[in-house]
């Protein structure tokens, strides 16, 4: 999909409160539905990178434009929409997507959310995994039953099947910002149906809409925390670490199926990357990247994601020296690759 640029750019926090100010709640919403804007804007821009589809496959969206100019104004042929994410700007303003959110939700990824850690001149630096779930709906109105139907139409085919030919299911942000955040449309829309609605007490002040919902969007990043060295002591004890982390069996949250030509995204709770490796059990059916956590088809059969872990030998610390330790299997779950 079109990568929005220049939502959020930030520096190295300092501090675990000014890492979570990163990621407020606001702040992710805010994110996440200026880059669904930004996508819709790529094809109701004149100038838009995905203008060319409708073009090719239906001429009814050439008719709405959201380009501000005078020789727009003043054509006949085409309808100003506009495209905003609060109901205040666009009320009065007709034909319009509004933009809005629900049902935000946390999603942990590992036990510590700390991805990986590091020393550098001094200081402790830590990066820190941020996923969250959330569901955006378009509301497309117009003063008539025909031209709303019209924009739940071009709306649901560039959720849908104009998804793949605009690039994909991920919205990236711009990675020479600074901005590593991605958003995932993993579902296909939900459609509803076009119905009268009544903006006032008038009788006659009606207009027309339709929403469309994009069901489980996922925001994923990562922030970096950098803290002086000497704030750090060794852990004491309490609940956090007894059970050692390392003894816990991680859990593997991956689908049962994933389609040849499609990817799928594995995660995993209480995974210790200095301990735990994760490996498929045929290479040969399917690849998986620890960096991204992706697991990759490439043919049809079953294969399992499995975590390893080295015996503990006695006395040995949990994340001691393991060299030459045999490895156990601690976790697995089974993926089928299918045709379809």
């Amino acid at each position: 999909m079109t990568a929005p640029n220049g939502y959020l750019t930030r520096k190295v926090a300092e501090s675990v409160e000014e890492a979570i100010a990163q990621y407020s709640i606001e702040n992710i919403k805010t994110i996440v539905k200026a880059s669904i804007q930004r996508y819709i804007e790529s094809f109701m821009s004149q100038q838009g990178g995905n203008r060319s589809l409708f073009e090719s496959f239906t001429k009814v969206g050439l008719q709405f434009v959201i380009d501000k100019s005078a020789e727009i104004e003043q054509d006949p042929t085409v309808r100003k929409l506009q495209l905003a994410r609060l109901f205040e700007q666009i009320r009065t303003q007709l034909p319009c997507i509004l933009i809005t959110d629900s049902n935000f939700d946390y999603i942990p990824l590992n036990w510590t959310g700390i991805e990986a850690a590091w020393v550098k001149q001094g200081d402790w630096y830590g990066a820190i995994q941020i996923a969250r779930k959330m569901t955006v709906s378009l509301v497309a109105a117009t003063r008539d039953e025909t031209s709303t139907g019209q924009l739940h139409s071009l709306l649901s085919a560039m959720f849908g099947e104009f998804r793949w030919l605009a690039g994909g299911t991920r919205i990236e942000g711009n990675r020479g910002a600074g901005e590593t955040w991605t958003v995932t449309v993993s579902m296909p829309p939900a459609i509803g149906a076009v119905q009268q609605m009544a903006i006032s007490d008038e009788p006659i002040d009606k207009i027309w809409v339709s929403t469309i919902e994009l069901p489980e969007l996922w925001f994923e990043d990562r922030v970096l925390i950098r803290q002086p060295l000497g704030r750090f002591g060794p852990p004491g004890p309490g609940v956090l670490n007894s059970p050692a982390l390392s003894d816990l069996p991680p859990i593997i949250y991956a689908p049962l199926t994933v389609p040849i030509n499609q990817t799928a995204q594995i995660r995993f709770d209480y995974l210790q990357p200095d301990v735990h490796r994760v490996l498929v059990s045929d290479p040969n059916v399917a690849t998986y990247e620890p960096q991204s956590g992706t697991l990759r088809p490439r043919r049809l059969g079953t294969v399992e994601i499995q975590v390893l872990r080295p015996k503990k030998r006695l006395g040995q610390e949990p994340f001691g020296d393991q060299s030459g330790a045999t490895l156990d299997v601690v976790s697995r779950k089974e993926i089928k690759i299918t045709a379809v």
